[in-house]
């Protein structure tokens, strides 16, 4: 649902998505589940960081994660807007 929510926001903007894209949104959205947290914070903190360009996708997903799990601590109107 979220995926092809973000498709057609992104098609209603004449935005062409390639495939590659596509499986980026997917992978992006399935990395805020809960049940990854532990296996996301554990990668994480095996980078050096002087390599933290080199995963750039794995910065992305935890960003996007912590985002998403941050909702309840916000101020309850801008949560449940959000929720």
């Amino acid at each position: 649902m979220h995926a092809s929510k973000v498709l057609r926001i992104l098609n209603k903007h004449k935005i062409d998505v390639s495939l590659k894209m596509k499986k980026r949104i997917a992978t992006m959205i399935l990395s805020t589940d809960n049940a990854h947290h532990s296996k996301k914070i554990a990668k994480l903190s095996e980078i050096e960081p002087i390599k933290i360009l080199d995963h750039e996708e794995l910065i992305f997903e935890c960003l996007l994660h912590a985002a998403d799990i941050s909702n309840p601590a916000k101020d309850f109107v801008l949560f449940s807007r959000w929720s």
